[in-house]
């Protein structure tokens, strides 16, 4: 009995492993590598700075999020080129920052071999490449106000006024994102309206608890603004 629970965890741990690198890979030419990580499922207006850092035989593969924030996931293929390198056996591990994200979260990990080399090991990026947003999810009409001011009073327990310019006449939104860069509410502004009001609740009318948080419209980066929440 002891043996075939054994055996059930082993097959449990290879399928684990064959699905992570279904996801991440490497594909070797000569003394290149091309790192590969498709199905990254992100922020449908995520933009990424491809950063490859080699010590040794290790590689560190951080994709780093410099677009903007929109209110919809989908997925993404990503791919790095980076060469040349010496001859051995490397290891990769893959990490991504969101663009409201504070932490660099881990991706997976890949290995590769170079067989032979003729540069010096000083790899650098060669080229990058990121597919087109496809199989869109949870997409939500893209909140726009031309124009925001700082909140006031920040921080604020209750309730907090948020200046605001609609720039036309037909209704916007605006949006309220925690550190994670999720929308936890969305409020509607009317078109003659020069400031909006919230009570530091969400969507669903739950009390959101003390931490930073980010408003503005989802069109424009620049223009979102930091909150405190200080109960």
């Amino acid at each position: 009995m002891k043996t075939i629970v054994v055996l059930i965890i082993l097959l449990t741990l290879n399928l684990t492993g064959k699905s992570q690198e279904d996801s991440i890979f490497a594909v070797v030419s000569n003394d290149t590598v091309t790192l590969w990580h498709i199905s990254a499922y992100r922020n449908c207006s995520a933009s990424y700075q491809m950063v490859v850092a080699v010590s040794d035989y290790k590689l560190t593969w951080l994709e780093s999020d410099t677009g903007d924030m929109v209110h919809c996931d989908c997925y993404f293929d990503l791919s790095v080129t980076a060469g040349p390198l010496l001859p051995g056996a490397y290891s990769v591990d893959v990490y991504h920052t969101e663009r409201w994200e504070m932490d660099t979260l881990y991706d997976g990990s890949t290995s590769f071999v170079i067989e032979q080399s003729t540069g010096s090991g000083a790899a650098e990026v060669i080229g990058s490449w990121i597919s087109d947003c496809y199989d869109l999810v949870g997409t939500a009409e893209d909140p726009v106000i031309p124009s925001i001011g700082q909140n006031f009073p920040n921080p604020f327990s209750d309730r907090t006024t948020i200046p605001c310019t609609p720039g036309d006449h037909s209704a916007k939104y605006l949006q309220i994102l925690n550190m994670l860069g999720e929308v936890v509410r969305v409020l509607e502004l009317e078109p003659d309206a020069a400031q909006i009001t919230w009570d530091g609740t969400d969507d669903r009318k739950n009390i959101l608890p003390s931490g930073i948080y980010y408003y503005g419209s989802s069109s424009s980066r620049e223009e979102f603004g930091k909150l405190v929440i200080m109960r």
